[in-house]
Formats: structure tokens, C-alpha cells, sequence
């Protein structure tokens, strides 16, 4: 098997990738994009800068993981900084960007249909509003944060019922390094309802943010197309684009950071019920959840005309040809829809 520390090859190639993506899509959200304005841009910037101080929480964290039985250890091989008690936070932080992620999905749901149906409520989202939207997003993830130091640190018995594995596996003594021991059962199979709770409340908030993305999103699909009948060609076609972005934001996650993560923690739960013995490097897959950020850029910048046509026209030295696209106002705010009804088709 592939030597753990192989992967900092593709920490560090995802982590430079990710951010020449980013900053592209934040440049021409910041200084070129006509079209998309107000809170949605603050939230396309956010959301991007939010991708990519999680590559950069995986670069310094360097999590690796190993399922064992009933156990299933998530520690760092960052091997540069030296500081045990500095990874030991850096863990958590990482691990609270996927809740941070799917939840800023669901607000981008939610306002964008508010935007398109009931657009006298967006004033929620503007102005002092976006302390209600940020503090949605923040509080759940600094509970779990804390919760997850807390109650995942380890302890002697622990240690013990890893040590042998760690040592086999990837030669390291495990004391000397910052972990995190998720242990649902004792070793009577007891559930230990303390290290459940974690599991229940991160499911649970989870649920909740895919509860919100699903009803939302049917009913942007469900309803748009008769809403878009009232806008010019050109707001129809960027709507559209907005719309297959938000969605295709939704997949990225689920594909990287949820579905791949699940069996692990599955396992474990399950470890009582399954008949076999589980000792299984899992680490690697932490490697290809670092893409993520860049699966998300990218996506933003080819599903949107605004953003691809500035981005081929600097990369072919092209005069653009549509020179009104980039000085015409289509904003997202749906109050300015009716008004923009004579700009000229992308």
C-alpha cells in the first residue's frame, strides 16, 4: 500500500488549483460581473472564499483517518508543525467546514426563491439581515466545532485499543500525535450515548439543510418556468444559469464530502452487526474530498455566460463580443426584473 504521507501531493496540487479557481471567480464577481449584484454577490464571493479556507484548513490539518472495529481514529500527519495542541484545533475546524458548506447552500435556496416569488421578503437578507443569515450559519458550526474537541478527545482505553494498529500501519506511536477517536460502543457493545450524541446532532443538522435544498429547489424547478415568462430572453437565459449553478453546488458536496464520508462512519456504527474485522486505511479518501472547492469553482465559471466569456476572452486575447453584456445591469435582486426587460440578449 501507498505510503499516508504520499498524499501531501495531492493536498498541495488541490490546494494551488483551488485557489487560482477561486480567485478567478472572486475577481470577476468583485470588479467585472454586471449581472449578478447586491446580497447574491456578497454570497457567490462568500461561498467561493468559504471553498477555499477549506482547502487550506485540510493543507495544514493533513487529517488522515483509520477504521478499526468499533473505533475509527481521525488524526493529522501534517509533519511541519510541530505543535500537537495547534492541530488538535486545526482538526475540528476542518471538519466543521462541511456543515458550514451545506448550510450556505440552503440559504442560497432560500433566497433565490424569495428573489424570484416573494421578493418584498429579500430585505431580510440585506442590510442588518445578514447578521440573521450569517448567525445561521454560524452558530450550529462553532457548537459542533466545540462539541466535536470535546467529546472526541481521547483517553488511556482508547489509545490502548489503537495503539497496535497505528503502529503496524503507519509506524507512529500514537500519543505523539493530534487525534480524534470516535468509539460508539464499549467493549460489552454498549452504546455510549456521550460519542452518539456528535453523530445525532451533525446528522441532524445535516437532514436539515437537505430538507431545505430539496423543498426549495423542487419548488424553484416546479414554478420557474412559468415566473420566467414574464422576463426578456436574456434574464430567462441567465435565471436559468443561476439556477443549474445553485444545483450543481448541491451535487458537488454530496459527491465529495457526504456520500464518500458515509460508509466510514456507517462502518463503525455497524461494527457490532458485521461479521468481519474492519481495519481499513479510510485516510486516502480525505485526499479527493480536497477537489471539492475546485469541482465547485470551475462549474460556477463554465454554467455561467457572464463569467465564461470573460474568462475565454482574456485566455485568447479575444475582444469580447458582446460588449453590452458586461455594462448591462441584470441584477438578481427579482424587484429590478420588470425594469431590465429591454437589456439585450448574452
Amino acid at each position: 500500500m501507498l505510503n499516508h504521507k504520499h498524499t501531501i501531493f495531492v493536498t498541495s496540487t488541490s490546494l494551488l488549483i483551488c485557489f487560482i479557481a477561486n480567485f478567478i471567480l472572486i475577481y470577476i464577481s468583485l470588479f467585472h460581473s454586471k449581472q449578478i449584484q447586491g446580497t447574491y454577490k456578497i454570497m457567490v464571493v462568500m461561498f467561493s472564499t468559504l471553498g477555499f479556507l477549506f482547502s487550506v484548513s485540510e493543507f495544514i490539518a493533513r487529517p488522515f483517518s483509520h477504521n478499526y472495529n468499533r473505533a475509527l481514529i481521525l488524526f493529522s500527519i501534517n509533519d511541519w508543525i510541530p505543535s500537537n495542541n495547534f492541530l488538535e484545533i486545526a482538526i475540528p475546524i476542518w471538519m466543521t467546514f462541511y456543515l458550514l458548506i451545506i448550510s450556505f447552500i440552503g440559504i442560497q435556496f432560500v433566497y433565490r426563491y424569495l428573489c424570484l416569488f416573494h421578493s418584498t421578503k429579500i430585505r431580510y437578507f440585506d442590510g442588518s439581515g445578514k447578521v440573521l443569515w450569517i448567525s445561521y450559519l454560524m452558530i450550529p458550526a462553532i457548537c459542533y466545532c466545540v462539541a466535536f474537541y470535546q467529546l472526541l478527545r481521547p483517553n488511556d482505553d482508547s489509545d490502548e485499543y489503537l495503539r497496535n494498529i497505528i503502529r503496524e500501519n503507519y509506524d507512529l506511536e500514537i500519543s505523539t500525535v493530534a487525534r480524534y477517536i470516535l468509539i460508539p460502543y464499549s467493549d460489552t457493545n454498549t452504546l455510549q450515548w456521550k460519542t452518539l450524541s456528535l453523530f445525532i446532532a451533525a446528522g441532524t443538522i445535516m437532514i436539515i439543510q437537505y430538507f431545505i435544498v430539496i423543498f426549495f429547489g423542487v419548488k424553484l424547478h416546479l414554478r420557474m418556468k412559468e415566473k420566467l415568462r414574464q422576463f426578456s430572453a436574456c434574464q430567462v437565459k441567465f435565471q436559468s444559469q443561476i439556477f443549474k449553478a445553485l444545483v450543481t453546488q448541491t451535487v458537488g458536496p454530496t459527491l465529495f464530502l457526504v456520500l464518500p464520508s458515509a460508509p466510514f462512519f456507517l462502518a463503525t456504527l455497524l461494527s457490532p452487526y458485521i461479521d468481519m474485522e474492519i481495519n481499513w486505511q479510510t485516510g486516502w479518501l480525505y485526499s479527493f474530498i480536497g477537489l471539492y472547492p475546485i469541482f465547485d469553482s470551475i462549474a460556477f465559471i463554465l454554467i455561467v455566460s457572464e463569467y465564461r466569456k470573460y474568462v475565454r476572452s482574456k485566455l485568447f486575447c479575444k475582444t469580447n463580443k458582446y460588449p453590452r453584456e458586461f455594462g448591462s445591469r441584470i441584477s438578481i435582486r427579482a424587484v429590478q426584473f420588470i425594469n431590465t426587460a429591454t437589456v439585450s440578449e448574452t
